[in-house]
């Protein structure tokens, strides 16, 4: 296990989850994309276990200042299906390569970029619930991504129920997997106290976006986001 606070990670560490805590306010979507690449870069042991961490303390935020738009009926069968996809990511860590966790990842990225550039309006039925929380859970357990599938699925609702159907979503789908993570061995209880130790940046970043959302163009962050991010993960998979 990385010691954050025996050498130089920490910091760098801090500066990655303050950048996606600042992205995630400033565009609504990009901690895991962001997070994720960087921070397995740094410290691979803390990848997902530390960035789930965080996306519940994130989801928990949003679900305070949405929680009138919710409709939890829309994704309890998605949390079903995120149940055994979680099982599948956390077999994935225990019994692949690091070299092949770091492609997986860097092409995981890949495949999120690619969705919020998308506009496709696919049909929210039994079918699609299933595939979606099951994606949903393989990327989750496996990267700490796994918001894409369900964003795609959900992303025509109105604006706050989609923000409250999601971050229900993802305070549900992110317990399971941590439990699935930490019961199967393929986390330790020490990164889920390093990623708790990263949180004050994801706050930061968040109070720098409230401030900056007057003077930066949202179209100008997500560009250099999807480029940093194309970055990042072409740089993990060579």
């Amino acid at each position: 296990m990385n010691d954050l606070f025996g050498n130089n990670i920490w910091p760098l560490a801090f500066c990655t989850v303050f950048l996606g805590g600042f992205v995630q306010a400033s565009l609504g979507f990009g901690l895991a994309i962001v997070v994720s690449p960087l921070l397995y870069m740094l410290a691979p042991d803390l990848v997902p276990a530390a960035v789930l961490v965080n996306a519940v303390l994130l989801s928990l935020a949003n679900l305070l200042r949405f929680r009138t738009g919710f409709e939890f009926r829309s994704i309890a069968l998605a949390l079903l299906a995120r149940i055994p996809g979680s099982i599948i990511g956390a077999w994935m860590l225990l019994v692949l390569t690091q070299r092949f966790l770091e492609v997986f990842i860097g092409v995981t990225v890949l495949f999120a970029v690619a969705v919020s550039l998308l506009n496709v309006r696919i049909s929210i039925n039994r079918t699609s619930l299933v595939i979606a929380g099951l994606l949903s859970g393989v990327f989750g357990t496996s990267a700490g991504i796994g918001g894409p599938p369900i964003a795609l699925l959900f992303q025509h609702q109105q604006a706050n129920a989609l923000r409250a159907n999601l971050s229900v979503y993802f305070v549900f789908s992110c317990f399971i997997s941590l439990s699935v993570l930490l019961c199967s061995g393929a986390a330790q209880a020490s990164a889920l106290w390093e990623g708790l130790s990263l949180s004050p940046a994801l706050l930061l970043g968040f109070g720098l976006a409230g401030w900056t959302n007057h003077y930066l163009k949202a179209h100008w962050i997500r560009r250099c986001v999807l480029i940093l991010c194309c970055a990042a993960s072409v740089t993990l998979i060579l």
